[in-house]
């Protein structure tokens, strides 16, 4: 299988977008990234790279050929009881917040269950209140008595 390069060069030619959602610290998570070929998702075809990670299970990532956008991810967890578990998470409706194209749409697939998140609403920068992610008092004593 080619390597990154190979994958890159062909989701960058002029006139395409960036490929979108890289972790920016790639290559610290990462020995290396293939091209795995294409993939129809959701009715268009998609750019498949297989993300070699240093420790752990490969990653699979999707990017729509023709908006460079992260439409799927799937992934290997293991479960403490050494079982391994494939999930699968399709990303979409991309809308544009101060710039920034984010998903609304996130559907995770877990063995037979679908879980689906629609977000409403998201804010860049926004104002956190004082506070916000204090400890509650009553959660502050019963840490204090964690030996």
């Amino acid at each position: 299988m080619p390597h990154f390069k190979a994958a890159a060069a062909r989701l960058l030619l002029p006139g395409r977008p960036m490929p979108r959602i890289m972790p920016l610290h790639w290559r610290e998570l990462y020995s290396r990234i293939e091209s795995a070929g294409k993939e129809i998702i959701g009715g268009e075809t998609s750019y498949q790279l297989l993300l070699i990670i240093k420790t752990g299970k490969p990653v699979t990532y999707w990017y729509d050929l023709k908006s460079g956008l992260l439409v799927k991810i799937a992934m290997t967890s293991e479960t403490p009881t050494l079982v391994e578990i494939v999930t699968e998470t399709f990303l979409g409706d991309y809308r544009n917040v101060e710039g920034i194209l984010f998903p609304r749409r996130l559907s995770r697939k877990v063995l037979s269950q679908e879980i689906l998140t629609l977000v409403e609403s998201i804010q860049c920068n926004a104002q956190i209140p004082e506070g916000r992610f204090d400890i509650r008092s009553d959660i502050q004593t019963l840490l204090r008595k964690m030996p």
